[in-house]
């Protein structure tokens, strides 16, 4: 999960060009259905592309591969893939 703190540094360490948000007390995380892995044991990890009009134009899962979420997401901003 981390912080605020930690997504900021995270963030900018990558210089990514998007936004991380902290669900703290799992909102995010029940309102789009993320489900726990390992029997429970593990939060679920997803990542969510959602463009400006407020559709999701890509979802990845991987528990342990947080690099991937990385790629997954800037592969997802290409202009080819999203739509200004």
């Amino acid at each position: 999960k981390g912080t605020v703190e930690s997504k900021k540094e995270f963030a900018t360490d990558l210089d990514l060009p998007f936004t991380l948000i902290n669900d703290e007390n799992d909102e995010i995380r029940t309102a789009y259905g993320v489900k726990a892995e390992l029997f429970g044991a593990l939060p679920g990890r997803e990542t969510f592309v959602i463009a400006k009009d407020g559709t999701i134009v890509a979802r990845y899962s991987d528990a342990f591969g947080f690099d991937k979420h990385v790629l997954k997401s800037l592969e997802a901003l290409e202009p080819a893939t999203v739509m200004a």
